[in-house]
């Protein structure tokens, strides 16, 4: 016989038979049909947590599993009779988790919850806490999540009052089934599903602005000018197939204009005096100020607090931003996921432009270059959640772009789709770094610019890290020593170059041999909490460097004065700058 109980929300099934009390409420249908459980309660897009409850005659035995392996309970009978849990956790396996069982009938409740950097697996048996496993991540990956099922098997085994929520209850929920203050846990708003809107790209003329949505369908933009008239008025949908993503590319802007936006559909409508962005000067004129960050945390820090104060232009997320290390595109758009709902950036990108690049940990895995085999997978997740005019060659090869603000013009390159992919174009018995395409387009679009300041930025350091991995400039010496020369032979002026990855802060001075005149190289890293200092290592040319904890580089242009400036400023943790160096314009002309 089956009990059905209607919901404010939606409904639930249960499999009626004597053993556990379980609340009247769900999120989502759940139903047993064939000794199977669809998992539409486990939606780690939302939340990372769920119960699933279940009761058993201690007297069989048989297995639990799920369709890929997130899980298994194993039930035994006889003397010892028992369960034994084996969870599979994103990054994480766990060793079993044994408990035993009463005789007769036993009411079993499996709970699953991950906050911050720690995630707890708990198990209940007849109402009381019967074991529990824990899991801890280093801070700066995603937090450990189950790998996503979609259905689970009971296989041979006979349960009954089979009934899932979408959140972990408690021990007290679970000793009293207060429905109440269950129906208001799990009631779950629009709001509470959708991630921004945020500013991505900004330019003189046009501007993205993106959206995680809280379900399919449609959704508006409403773009409106200082005079609060309509300028751009757009409609997307939002689909599966993207993640829920949107993109919307606003055109036709005017340099140096504020303007405000807002966002509605499906029953969500967001907007207010924090939505807004300033388009940016195509001309070499005014101030500007950019931030630059790699190797981070995902999860609020007092470094990403103190950003706001530092009031940025543009923010760069320079690789390891965050930290995947995963190639299934649902752990890496998961990680994303989690990394743009820090609370602090959850404020800061509403109205502050931000782009990025990749790095290793965000590509793929420690050290990886363009041979790793999901790759694809990773521009597909990067593209949904970066949003910017272009992604490398605009054909799906490749993430390298260029950003002008005013009188800075910040050139990314990808250090990872083309690397070791072949030989390279400059010397073939060295592998390739940039790729031929990347190498074409990075000396057009620096001949052809005319911003004062030009930034070279990368994941990787300019220099040899000195281990024994192969993600750093020296391994590609013949690409960098072509790239020195051409620039000099162009006579290019204003370049710089922007390095991250090792953990480590430092500032290099190149003599003008290299490029015509002194070549500064800034190396940005960590935003994390963790230094390496093996990797701080001497070099002729250092002139400074600090293994400081959650750090950022803030550069600040000033084209007011007769020789423009760029100003180059270590922060730390409180916004504060623990190292800065200035140098014009005239300094940097051959």
């Amino acid at each position: 016989m089956k009990e059905e109980h209607k919901m404010t929300r939606r409904k639930m099934i249960l499999v009626s038979a004597s053993g556990l009390i379980c609340p009247q409420i769900a999120y989502g249908a759940t139903e047993l049909k064939q000794q199977k459980l669809s998992n539409d309660f486990y939606q780690p897009q939302f939340r990372n947590e769920f119960s699933l409850g279940f009761t058993i005659d201690a007297d069989a035995s048989g297995d639990i599993t799920t369709d890929n392996d997130a899980f298994s309970i194993a039930v035994s009978n006889g003397k010892e009779a028992g369960l034994q849990l084996q969870a599979n956790p994103y990054r994480y396996k766990s060793k079993p988790l044994q408990v035993k069982l009463n005789k007769g009938v036993n009411a079993i409740l499996l709970c699953w919850k991950s906050a911050g950097v720690k995630a707890t697996l708990q198990i209940f048996i007849n109402g009381k806490v019967a074991g529990e496993r824990g899991f801890d991540s280093p801070h700066r990956h995603a937090s450990p999540m189950l790998r996503h099922f979609s259905e689970v098997d009971f296989g041979k085994l006979k349960v009954s009052k089979v009934y899932a929520l979408d959140f972990a209850l408690n021990e007290e929920q679970v000793a009293t089934l207060d429905k109440a203050s269950l129906a208001k846990k799990n009631a779950l708003t629009a709001a509470d599903k959708t991630i921004g809107p945020y500013i991505g790209q900004v330019d003189a003329d046009k501007a993205c602005i993106w959206m995680r949505a809280p379900q399919t369908g449609s959704y508006k933009l409403t773009v409106r000018d200082a005079g609060k008239n309509i300028v751009w008025q757009e409609q997307l949908s939002a689909t599966e197939k993207d993640d829920l993503t949107i993109n919307w590319k606003i055109l036709k802007l005017k340099p140096g204009q504020s303007y405000s936006y807002e966002v509605e559909g499906n029953g969500l409508k967001i907007s207010g005096a924090d939505y807004h962005f300033t388009s940016t000067h195509a001309e070499n004129k005014g101030k500007t100020r950019l931030l630059f960050g790699s190797c981070a945390d995902i999860e609020e820090s007092p470094l990403y607090k103190s950003i706001a104060g530092l009031k940025p232009d543009l923010i760069y997320f320079m690789g390891d931003t965050p930290y995947i290390d995963h190639g299934a595109l649902e752990v890496q758009r998961h990680s994303h996921r989690q990394f743009l709902r820090i609370p602090s950036f959850a404020e800061v990108l509403k109205s502050t432009p931000y782009i990025g690049t990749w790095d290793d940990h965000d590509f793929g895995l420690n050290d990886s270059d363009g041979l790793f085999p999901q790759k694809n997978n990773s521009i597909k997740s990067f593209k949904e959640y970066r949003p910017q005019f272009g992604y490398g060659d605009n054909k799906g090869n490749g993430i390298y772009t260029k950003v002008r603000t005013g009188p800075v013009e910040v050139f990314v390159i990808d250090a990872r789709w083309f690397s070791y992919t072949g030989k390279s174009q400059i010397d073939p018995k060295q592998k390739t770094l940039l790729g031929k395409a990347q190498w074409q387009w990075l000396k057009k679009e620096l001949k052809a610019s005319t911003a004062s300041f030009k930034i070279l930025a990368c994941g990787i350091i300019w220099d040899d890290k000195q281990n024994q991995e192969k993600d750093d400039w020296e391994t590609y010496s013949t690409e960098r020593k072509a790239l020195f020369e051409w620039i000099r032979k162009e006579k290019i002026s204003g370049v710089s170059l922007l390095g991250g990855d090792i953990h480590v802060s430092r500032l290099l001075k190149y003599p003008d041999k290299h490029i015509g005149y002194p070549l500064y190289q800034f190396i940005s890293s960590p935003m994390h909490g963790s230094t390496i200092k093996s990797l701080n290592v001497e070099h002729p040319d250092l002139k400074w460097s600090a293994l400081e904890k959650n750090t950022l580089l803030l550069i600040d242009i000033d084209h007011e004065s007769k020789d423009p400036t760029l100003k180059a400023s270590f922060m730390n943790k409180n916004g504060q700058a623990i190292h800065s160096v200035e140098m014009t314009l005239g300094q940097l002309t051959p």
